[in-house]
């Protein structure tokens, strides 16, 4: 990460998105037990849960909030967050 400040604020945003997905989780717990894969990242399995696709934009524009986030971090956590390891993305009609 490019800053402390956007690396705790995308961290939360996971914390809060799991706290919500279908089934719920403790991201830090998954984090916790989470084996390397062969690039030495966590692999958290994401694809078992799902959230709604509006309450993660809440989430995302409430963590941003929070932290104070300019233009460009806001745009770095969205992409950090959508390509990292969010949720799958539920869209309610």
């Amino acid at each position: 990460m490019f800053n402390k400040k956007l690396e705790k604020a995308l961290m939360e945003a996971f914390v809060e998105v799991y706290k919500i997905s279908e089934p719920p989780a403790d991201f830090n717990e998954l984090m916790a037990n989470a084996p390397l894969n062969n690039r030495g990242q966590k692999d958290i399995p994401f694809n078992d849960y799902q959230c709604d696709e509006s309450k993660m934009r809440d989430i995302l524009k409430t963590v941003a909030e929070k932290y104070k986030l300019n233009k460009q971090y806001i745009k770095y956590l969205e992409i950090n967050f959508w390509l990292g390891c969010s949720p799958r993305s539920k869209i309610n009609s």
